[in-house]
């Protein structure tokens, strides 16, 4: 352990120089990616917290914000397959966005599986549960394909 621990850090280190020579055109696409992902990922936690609050999934408030949810959730998608294609085929904007994120990974997880191991059945409010729970709507096939992109992309 204290040997791939090392080993991250020598990455991020590696990183981060390289990052001090991104080109503006780069370090844009770079920061446009990420404001993607953080946009999104805050506007899906304001969504199920709402959805979590609704007394019924069939009311007109609940289906647009299920709307949202899942439209936040495709972009959330779209921004990290422009963070893994980086800058000349490299992980850079991966390393450079999650490493140091601070908590990224860790509130998307939250919300897709309320912190659950992924393939383990949601017990509390995460975008899974809703998905079990109103499968008519949020278990759409479509949403399921995006969700599963998302998913993968995590791992």
């Amino acid at each position: 352990l204290p040997n791939a621990l090392e080993e991250i850090k020598a990455k991020r280190a590696e990183v981060h120089r390289r990052m001090q020579n991104w080109s503006v055109q780069v370090r844009k696409a770079y920061d446009d990616s990420l404001q993607l992902f953080d946009e999104n990922l805050l506007k899906s936690e304001k969504c199920s917290s709402e959805l979590k609050g609704q007394p019924s999934l069939d009311s007109a408030r609940s289906q647009a914000r299920r709307h949202e949810l899942f439209e936040a959730l495709t972009k959330i998608s779209e921004a990290f397959d422009r963070l893994n294609r980086g800058s000349g085929g490299t992980h850079d904007f991966l390393v450079a966005a999650f490493c140091d994120s601070g908590d990224r990974l860790r509130r998307l997880k939250q919300l897709l599986t309320a912190g659950l191991p992924f393939g383990q059945e949601p017990t509390e409010w995460c975008v899974l549960y809703l998905m079990e729970k109103d499968p008519e709507n949020s278990g759409a096939p479509m949403h399921r394909k995006s969700l599963q992109h998302l998913i993968k992309s995590y791992q």
